[in-house]
């Protein structure tokens, strides 16, 4: 029987946000993506139900943006981004915490609201902080996970998900 450990499936947004995250820290110099790179990726992504939880809730994402970004390390030389794309350590650490999130869920896949629910069950992280002094908490937005997945007409499973790489 082998060890190796199946990855999670990932939704395109979720692809999507890390794609963002990769290329903030490509245009920045830094080299590595941390949860902060990802955390604007989310916000930026602006379409997934972790952007719609957000805006529901009134937070003003302009001003989340600026306060992300002033953790971020000092610029470096900027790089091309690169034409594919792998998992970081910093990635599949996120990826984890939010693949338990989802599995709390029910959910077979990790998409956006899984990331920021994970972000949000850690308040010592940058990115949990920063959305806790806008009045966002991990059991609010858990119920409005659960209350978004209530709501799609064709069944919360069928996110749109794909393997992870």
């Amino acid at each position: 029987m082998s060890t190796m450990r199946r990855r999670p499936y990932v939704t395109t947004r979720t692809h999507e946000v890390f794609a963002i995250a990769h290329d903030l820290a490509d245009r920045l110099g830094h080299d590595d993506v941390t949860p902060v790179h990802v955390s604007l990726g989310l916000v930026r992504e602006g379409r997934s139900i972790a952007a719609q939880i957000l805006h529901g809730r009134g937070v003003p994402l302009d001003v989340v943006e600026r306060e992300l970004e002033a953790h971020l390390p000092p610029p470096g030389e900027p790089r091309a981004p690169a034409r594919e794309r792998s998992w970081t350590r910093s990635d599949e650490n996120v990826l984890e915490q939010a693949s338990v999130e989802g599995r709390e869920l029910g959910a077979e896949f990790v998409g956006c609201e899984h990331v920021l629910l994970a972000f949000l069950r850690d308040p010592t992280s940058v990115p949990g902080r920063v959305l806790a002094q806008h009045g966002v908490g991990f059991d609010d937005a858990r119920t409005e996970v659960l209350r978004a997945y209530s709501a799609r007409p064709d069944g919360w499973t069928s996110a749109g998900s794909s393997p992870a790489v």
